[in-house]
């Protein structure tokens, strides 16, 4: 789980950091640059998302484990 959660981070910092690199000066929805940008989002999200997910479910089974 460890490695699972530990990829996760490593995702959404490696997204966090190409959203930071994006130039908004130069959005236009033709270009790759954008649509990477917009991957990139929608990759942070889910990132986030799976991240809390996995956590809670961890956390569930170590209550029932006690």
């Amino acid at each position: 789980m460890t490695k699972r959660n530990l990829s996760l981070v490593m995702t959404i910092l490696a997204m966090f950091l190409t959203i930071l690199n994006f130039d908004f000066a130069t959005f236009n929805i033709e270009s790759k640059s954008t649509w990477i940008f917009i991957s990139a989002s929608i990759l942070l999200i889910a990132s986030i998302v799976l991240l809390f997910i996995n956590k809670n479910k961890t956390i569930k089974i170590e209550e029932k484990t006690k």
